[in-house]
């Protein structure tokens, strides 16, 4: 004979180890669940890494180096005037002034010349550092650092070259002088 005490005994043990049962889903449940958000995340952040460090753009294969184009450019008539600003002897002669008296230099990566020809090419048509870097197939640091050196040849020579007439400017010229819209700011900087 089954004792009633042991049936409810037995009742309450299957119930309690159902919930048991049902906790512990849950919890492998929210295990398994914060084990797929990890394994999510760290796939992000590998993919995000990947991109940023590893994966990278297919060089540019040039046709023609820098230095070739341009060679090309000012053996083509009237190219260097349309690219330089300036005929081809020109460019030649402020080379070799730049070479011999204000220090331009070669380097491993760029001949001087190509570094003039970039510099009045970016000044003369307003190019920036990136379209320069297509054109000439030079990374943008080399591109800026042979600009920077082109840049303080040029200035050098136009201490040299570009000079005030009177250095103390202790005249007015006519044209300021009769501005109505000028001569007040002159003569507020004067007096200052």
């Amino acid at each position: 004979m089954v004792n009633r005490s042991e049936t409810a005994d037995n009742d309450m043990d299957d119930s309690g180890s159902d919930e048991d049962d049902d906790d512990c889903k849950i919890k492998a449940l929210r295990v398994l669940q914060s084990a797929q958000n990890n394994i999510f995340c760290t796939a992000l952040l590998l993919s995000k890494y990947y991109l940023t460090y590893l994966h990278k753009n297919e060089p540019r294969i040039a046709g023609q180096t820098g230095y070739a184009k341009v060679l090309e450019i000012l053996q083509t008539p009237n190219g260097s005037h349309k690219m330089f600003r300036m005929q081809t002897a020109v460019f030649y002669s402020l080379h070799e002034l730049l070479v011999s008296t204000y220090d331009l230099k070669s380097s491993i990566h760029m001949n001087s010349i190509e570094a003039l020809a970039m510099f009045l090419m970016a000044c003369g048509h307003g190019w920036s550092n990136g379209a320069t870097q297509y054109v000439f197939n030079h990374s943008g640091e080399t591109i800026s650092r042979k600009f920077e050196d082109v840049l303080h040849c040029m200035v050098a020579m136009c201490e040299d070259y570009i000079r005030p007439i009177d250095p103390n400017f202790s005249t007015t010229h006519p044209r300021i002088s009769n501005d109505r819209r000028m001569m007040p700011f002159l003569k507020i900087a004067l007096v200052h």
